[in-house]
């Protein structure tokens, strides 16, 4: 058993920092592609989810069958996949690579990584508690290091452009919902599923 734990615990460590590399990775390939083709997030956003979804949604149905269309019966569900898709999903992207385009990928990463702050705030209002110390600190340093990284410590100046500096702070409340909206799905459907179910969702918010 414990054997088992292990091996689970360092198959999600991997996942995790694959997971940060390929995404670090697909920042850098967008802010090439915003520098030299001149194209639009939303063009970019709706290419990367067709593709991503189409290939997830072949993986699902090989591995998964019937299984792909279970949350459908479930009209809960159904409805919480759509929220999960059109305002987690769909807005947590279209942010991140519109402050790609209007400032650059690490500091998009950075600010797009926000999220769990956010969380923070959420989980503390919805419970009536305050924070525990290690949050309050990790909330301080933060603010701190975002501060930071938009005046480069000057107080009179802004290092960032304020679109760069709107949209990644977007997209960290969009990780927020992103996160929030998919925990209760995960836990009845498989990963894979509800994040095709999610780009289908999402990149067709886009063109229609």
């Amino acid at each position: 058993m414990q054997a088992t734990t292990n091996s689970h615990a360092a198959k999600g460590i991997f996942y995790v920092i694959l997971g940060a590399i390929l995404w670090g990775i697909s920042g850098t390939i967008a802010q090439y592609v915003f520098t030299t083709y001149h194209v639009s997030p939303v063009w970019v956003v709706g290419v990367r989810l067709f593709f991503a979804g189409s290939i997830l949604i072949i993986w699902s149905l090989v591995t998964n069958g019937a299984e792909v269309i279970q949350i459908f019966k479930n009209r809960h569900d159904a409805i919480m996949l759509i929220l999960f898709g059109l305002l987690g999903m769909m807005p947590s992207q279209l942010c991140y690579f519109s402050a790609v385009n209007y400032s650059n990928a690490p500091t998009a990463t950075v600010l797009q990584n926000l999220g769990p702050l956010f969380i923070i705030i959420y989980v503390a209002f919805a419970s009536r508690k305050l924070p525990r110390r290690i949050d309050t600190i990790s909330i301080v340093i933060a603010l701190l290091g975002t501060f930071m990284l938009a005046t480069n410590g000057h107080f009179n100046q802004l290092a960032l452009t304020p679109r760069g500096m709107f949209w990644g702070g977007d997209g960290g409340s969009r990780h927020c919902s992103l996160y929030l909206n998919a925990s209760s799905l995960i836990t009845k459907i498989r990963c894979a599923i509800c994040h095709w179910l999610g780009h289908v969702n999402r990149w067709r918010a886009i063109f229609v």
